[in-house]
C-alpha cells in the first residue's frame, strides 16, 4: 500500500487575545523591531569596520549579553524564541542581498506591519486543534499562555510554526505553517466537457 502524497501549507486564523495577552504582544512587536534594528546596526558597523560578516550565531551570542545588560534588561522579561526568529530572518535577508535577489535590508520603523514568529515544539502538544464542529482552537505559546484562535477549517498535518500579527485595524491573526498535509484527489468530472463554437 503506497502512502498518499502530502504537501506543505499555511492556515490563517483570527486570534482573540485577552487584554493581558494584547499587552504582551504589543511589547513583543516593539521588541522584535528593536532586535531587528540592533542586529542590522551591528552587521553594518562590523562590515564597515573590517569587511567582516556577522552571522546569526554570533549575533545570538551578542544578544544574550544584551539581554543581561542593565539598560536592556527588559528584553529578558519576554520569551526569547521570537527574537531568535528575527535573527534568522535577517540572516535570510542578507543571504538574498548577497545573492543579488533583494535590496540591502532596511531598518524597521514604528507603525509598520507588526509580527512575531514562534516555532512549535514537536515533542509536546502546543495546539488544541478544536476537533469536530467546534469553532475554537488554542495555541500555547511562551510568555503568552493559551491563545484563542477562530478555526474556519480543520488544522491538518504536522504544525511547525505560528506567526502572530496585528493589522492596521488592531485585529490579530495567526499564520500556522504545516507539513505532511495529505493531498485530496480532484473530483472526477461526471459529465463530458461541452464546447460551443461562436
Amino acid at each position: 500500500m503506497s502512502e498518499s502524497p502530502t504537501t506543505a501549507r499555511a492556515y490563517r486564523l483570527r486570534v482573540y487575545p485577552s487584554r493581558a495577552q494584547r499587552l504582551v504582544l504589543g511589547r513583543l512587536f516593539g521588541a522584535a523591531r528593536f532586535v531587528w534594528n540592533w542586529a542590522l546596526a551591528r552587521r553594518s558597523d562590523a562590515y564597515q569596520a573590517d569587511q567582516s560578516k556577522l552571522n546569526w550565531v554570533a549575533l545570538s551570542r551578542e544578544f544574550t549579553a544584551l539581554r543581561h545588560a542593565p539598560e536592556t534588561a527588559w528584553l529578558a522579561e519576554l520569551p526569547r524564541e521570537p527574537f531568535n526568529q528575527v535573527l534568522r530572518d535577517q540572516e535570510r535577508a542578507f543571504a538574498n542581498f548577497f545573492a543579488q535577489r533583494a535590496k540591502y535590508p532596511r531598518f524597521r520603523r514604528r507603525g509598520a506591519q507588526a509580527s512575531v514568529r514562534f516555532t512549535l515544539d514537536q515533542r509536546r502538544t502546543q495546539v488544541r486543534r478544536g476537533e469536530g464542529k467546534g469553532r475554537w482552537a488554542y495555541v500555547e505559546l511562551p510568555g503568552l499562555g493559551r491563545v484563542k484562535l477562530r478555526r474556519t477549517e480543520p488544522l491538518l498535518g504536522r504544525l511547525r510554526s505560528v506567526t502572530l500579527s496585528r493589522d492596521g485595524a488592531g485585529r490579530y491573526f495567526a499564520a500556522i505553517t504545516a507539513d505532511g498535509v495529505e493531498l485530496t484527489a480532484a473530483p472526477q468530472a461526471t459529465v463530458p466537457a461541452v464546447g460551443v463554437d461562436v
